[in-house]
């Protein structure tokens, strides 16, 4: 997509387009008054839930979080909705993390643990339908496209029954503002401080579903995932989030490898690895606490 063709761009430079990421949008990097900005192409079929992320980044920007700012936002030809904002230097969180101590690994994960309370304590209006109304229909739909592949699915209907014995835990979670896809692969080290980016996927959900991504965290930091825990809950973690947190990975299992099947081999093979890895850490869900867990705190 050549952005030089629309005179809304006029005032940007050296734009360069960036190849990364499972997004289907057109990401840009330019210059905008001698600052580095991002620039995100979306189908118009999305300008509603884009125009939403967009007003709650604004609202957000107020907190004086490390994230984003917001600069603007419109469309493009009656085909295209843009969404522009400053971008945030600094170090992929993934590549870096683990040359920290785990003294610090531990105090990064403090540091995400409490930018997420302030994403998660945003006032909203929330949804019609409850998160639990809303869940019922996602798992149905999920569980169903998980059928055709239960045969390479590990432990399949031992998760299939642990879902279902355990879906009331979540009939009296409500709705949250929540980024939805809140991990290091989503984050930059700038200075020793952590910086969240990739809002596209925000919106309103339970808020103990913010650590469903969390395997991408532990395969890297265990000490990082165990200080997001820990920080977001003044370091008083109630059992009730361990057993939702559970429920959400036996989910996060039966999804992720039918998505996975729609790219390719190599993301087929990481899918498993992640299902297998998942099932360790909650003993075939036996128990509901992960073995990464720990409630220490670094002096």
């Amino acid at each position: 997509m050549n952005l030089a063709l629309y005179k809304e761009f006029d005032e940007y430079k050296d734009i360069k387009e960036i190849n990364k990421g499972w997004s289907n949008d057109f990401k840009y990097i330019a210059t905008f008054s001698n600052k580095k900005v991002i620039i995100r192409i979306s189908d118009i079929k999305y300008y509603e839930k884009r125009k939403q992320q967009y007003e709650y980044l604004k609202i957000l920007n107020n907190k004086n979080l490390n994230i984003p700012r917001t600069i603007a936002f419109g469309i493009l030809d009656n085909q295209y909705v843009y969404t522009i904002l400053t971008y945030l230097e600094g170090e992929d969180a993934n590549d870096i993390i683990t040359s920290y101590s785990e003294e610090k690994q531990y105090q990064l994960g403090i540091q995400a643990g409490n930018i997420l309370k302030e994403i998660n304590n945003t006032k909203i209006t929330r949804n019609k339908k409850t998160w639990y109304q809303r869940y019922q229909t996602k798992i149905a739909n999920k569980i169903e496209k998980s059928k055709e592949y239960q045969s390479i699915i590990p432990e399949y209907h031992r998760i299939i029954n642990y879902i279902y014995q355990n879906m009331a835990l979540v009939k009296y979670r409500r709705d949250f503002l929540c980024h939805t896809d809140f991990h290091l692969g989503n984050m930059v080290i700038y200075n020793e401080q952590i910086y969240v980016i990739d809002f596209d996927k925000m919106g309103l959900e339970d808020n103990y579903g913010e650590f469903k991504p969390f395997i991408w965290n532990v395969m890297k930091s265990i000490p990082f995932q165990n200080g997001l825990i820990n920080s977001y809950f003044n370091n008083k973690v109630p059992d009730q989030f361990f057993k939702v947190l559970a429920l959400y990975a036996a989910e996060s299992i039966i999804s992720h490898i039918p998505w996975a099947h729609g790219f390719n081999e190599k993301e087929v093979l990481v899918a498993l690895e992640v299902a297998n890895q998942t099932l360790s850490y909650f003993d075939n869900f036996n128990q509901y606490i992960p073995t990464w867990y720990k409630d220490y705190q670094y002096e």
